[in-house]
């Protein structure tokens, strides 16, 4: 596996798949290497970034090689480049890739009204792709959450689970980003890029405004209220009659993440329990707040 490769065999496999796969890229060009997924790499007078995907689903492979052209072709995520297949990704050997053009980095102090308007176009973007289901890995892991809740201690949040559930099932739903937080959001001149699509899933487009709203503003009431308001405005009111779920969403998304974190080091894989505390704080922290605040969950 290529998550076991040490630098220079990481870096042999990066080349090896530049070759193979986009021609036109001079191997010899990678100048940058971060952990095992990540190479920078020069070519005709610009930087790219060949990137693994590692938490694609091969199930996803087709639909997501859609969502990236789209995205790509209405300036919502970094311009790809084709592979000689015409591929916005490779399979290589079961191994996902992607060379994309590298944007300026991650960024902090997001607008919360300029975000929301890009947010609002993803949506509508997204929103056209017409598909009966699509999970990500997170839900693959998951499925059946009420008994896991109750499994691994999380038996006084079913209720909300069920009250996100029955929101879902009555819809509407799309295709959504899935794990829209600011590190998968970058700004190059002044406009705001989408990255890590991979989690794209079908389900309530309000779960990426409810888990954006609380990963970027945290608790910051006059800030959500801005890109919740201005979502609405871009949306056609999608999100006023939902936005009193915003917590339970909130609440289902960071419940969600720990239960995946759980499974899966259950199943022997323990690369993620490095986010479990953060998660666990995530969720102490807004059941604290919404009881402060006297219960965002009133409406259950």
């Amino acid at each position: 596996m290529i998550s076991k490769l040490d630098r220079n065999e990481s870096l042999s496999f990066a080349k090896e798949i530049l070759s193979l796969h986009y021609p036109g890229i001079d191997p010899s060009n990678i100048t940058g290497y971060k952990k095992s997924n990540i190479f920078i790499v020069e070519g005709e007078g610009k930087q790219f970034i060949l990137k693994r995907h590692e938490t694609l689903l091969p199930s996803n492979l087709e639909i997501l090689q859609v969502i990236y052209s789209i995205c790509s072709r209405n300036g919502l995520v970094p311009l790809f480049v084709k592979s000689k297949d015409q591929k916005s990704i490779v399979d290589h050997s079961g191994v996902f890739f992607s060379l994309q053009m590298k944007m300026s980095n991650r960024v902090k102090g997001l607008d919360p009204v300029l975000l929301a308007q890009r947010v609002a176009k993803l949506h509508a973007t997204l929103q056209t792709m017409q598909v009966n289901a699509m999970e990500n890995h997170i839900q693959k892991s998951v499925e059946g959450m009420l008994s896991l809740a109750a499994k691994y201690g999380y038996g006084g949040l079913i209720t909300i689970i069920k009250k996100v559930n029955k929101i879902v099932e009555d819809g509407p739903n799309q295709i959504i980003h899935g794990d829209l937080h600011v590190g998968n959001i970058i700004k190059s001149n002044s406009i705001y890029y989408f990255i890590d699509v991979d989690s794209a899933n079908k389900f309530h487009p309000i779960s990426d405004i409810a888990f954006s709203a609380f990963r970027i503003f945290g608790f910051d009431e006059k800030k959500i209220k801005k890109y919740i308001d201005s979502y609405n405005e871009q949306s056609n009111g999608l999100a006023v009659h939902y936005q009193k779920y915003m917590w339970h969403f909130v609440v289902y998304n960071i419940l969600q993440r720990i239960l995946f974190i759980k499974v899966q080091n259950d199943r022997g894989n323990s690369r993620w329990l490095y986010d479990l505390d953060n998660q666990e704080r995530y969720l102490k922290d807004v059941i604290e707040y919404c009881n402060e605040m006297g219960s965002k969950f009133s409406n259950t």
